[in-house]
């Protein structure tokens, strides 16, 4: 039986949104390929026509929006604020300029209609009724032009009346379509911060489980002391070492990572089924006690996956269960329960192992004495290959003054703090 990790811990990437921010920041993405994309299809097409009309600023007008879209398509290192106000500033200018060369029935209308709902969108609410402002000024600006007759469109079309009519019902649908996407963003903003409110309840509920469940572990070993808190550290530091190389980054997110320290406490677990007159030995472990000592693992694991599959396959019990199965097993397959070898091994049991075998070196108990941070390091190095991942020992070497310190803050007793240092 061959286990790997669940397909929630494979290659994560932050593409989905977990705000109305992120949200944004997507949508200003599309809107600007969008107008990239389809920019490059009407130029030729735009600049042609107007060429012939002899309409040769709405030809320099083209290029120089073009251009900008381009620019901001590729310099993605300008930051969110002057992106999307630049888009804005592109549409509103394009709406101008085309309500004042064609008037008020021309593809302008259109794009001062826009300007305001993506304001709302990428901005926020109130810089869409701003933006709502600014079209009713400038359209009665237009309009008391056209009536004094200071002002005439290239192509003329309008009157009194029919600029009275169309400006009327464009800010009344310009509000209405802001207000409406305001509010639809206001209630977005508030049931993605219920949910980050309910994701931190019910975050905090399973750190406090798993303290509970490795306390009771504590309690049947009370050699084992801070044992669940400096492996959880180590833990994390192999993850976070191993994520730096290519052939991990994929399978070692931050969520990974994150997911890999709370549930390492829970790698023992299995031992509260392991009876007392062998848990709590004195001496070494005969062959039969070593054999029921080896069925923790299994006792663990099946506890754990239990609990698990009633919460569903994206629940940390499951990788909890991966861990506890599997942080005995050996690189060259002498490890139990199932004598799995190299990368048949989960990763996370892989990582735990070293983790474990480490902070058993450095810790006292009855039978021996605590070894220094540096023969812990050279066993662990002896054993590369046949014991432990090769990968895993060299995050260890790597990362080994940050072991060292964290032995350090949470050592058991003065006595293995001095051993620490040799």
């Amino acid at each position: 039986m061959k286990q790997n990790l669940p397909y929630w811990l494979q290659a994560k990437t932050d593409v989905h949104c977990t705000s109305s921010q992120s949200a944004r920041e997507h949508l200003l993405k599309g809107i600007i390929t969008v107008f990239t994309i389809v920019g490059s299809i009407a130029y030729i097409p735009s600049v042609a026509a107007a060429y012939i009309a002899g309409f040769y600023d709405i030809i320099i007008l083209d290029t120089l929006v073009y251009s900008w879209v381009i620019y901001l398509f590729c310099a993605k290192r300008h930051s969110y604020v002057f992106r999307a106000y630049s888009m804005i500033f592109i549409i509103f200018l394009l709406a101008v300029f085309l309500l004042l060369k064609l008037g008020l029935l021309s593809a302008g209308i259109l794009w001062l209609f826009v300007a305001p709902i993506i304001s709302t969108l990428l901005i926020s609410y109130r810089q869409g009724m701003a933006m709502v402002a600014l079209n009713t000024v400038f359209l009665t600006f237009i309009g008391m032009m056209e009536y004094l007759k200071f002002f005439q469109a290239s192509v003329p079309q309008n009157n009194t009346t029919l600029w009275l009519i169309i400006t009327v019902n464009f800010v009344l649908l310009n509000i209405l379509t802001v207000i409406s996407l305001g509010r639809l963003l206001d209630n977005l903003d508030n049931t993605l911060l219920d949910l980050r409110t309910k994701q931190d309840e019910i975050s905090l509920t399973q750190e406090a489980t798993i303290d509970m469940v490795a306390s009771l572990a504590e309690y049947r070993d009370t050699e084992t002391g801070n044992h669940i808190r400096r492996t959880q550290n180590y833990v994390r530091v192999l993850a976070e070492e191993l994520s730096q190389r290519n052939e991990y980054k994929a399978l070692l997110s931050s969520e990974t990572i994150d997911l890999l320290y709370k549930s390492a406490p829970l790698h023992d677990i299995g031992k509260v089924g392991v009876p007392d007159k062998i848990l709590l030995k004195p001496g070494k472990l005969n062959f039969d006690e070593f054999e029921e000592m080896k069925k923790h693992v299994i006792y663990g694991h099946d506890a754990l996956l239990k609990s698990a599959e009633k919460l569903g396959d994206n629940h940390f019990l499951q990788l909890a269960s991966i861990i506890a199965h599997s942080h005995h097993e050996k690189w060259d397959g002498s490890g139990y329960p199932l004598a799995l070898k190299g990368k048949e091994i989960p990763l996370a049991g892989r990582i735990m192992a070293v983790a474990d075998v480490y902070d058993a070196l450095i810790s006292r108990r009855i039978y021996k004495a605590p070894m220094s941070h540096d023969a812990a390091l050279q066993y662990i190095k002896d054993n590369r290959g046949s014991h432990f991942d090769p990968d895993v020992v060299d995050a260890l070497v790597n990362r080994q003054q940050e072991f060292l310190s964290i032995a350090d803050k949470f050592s058991d007793s003065e006595v293995e703090r001095k051993a620490l240092r040799g």
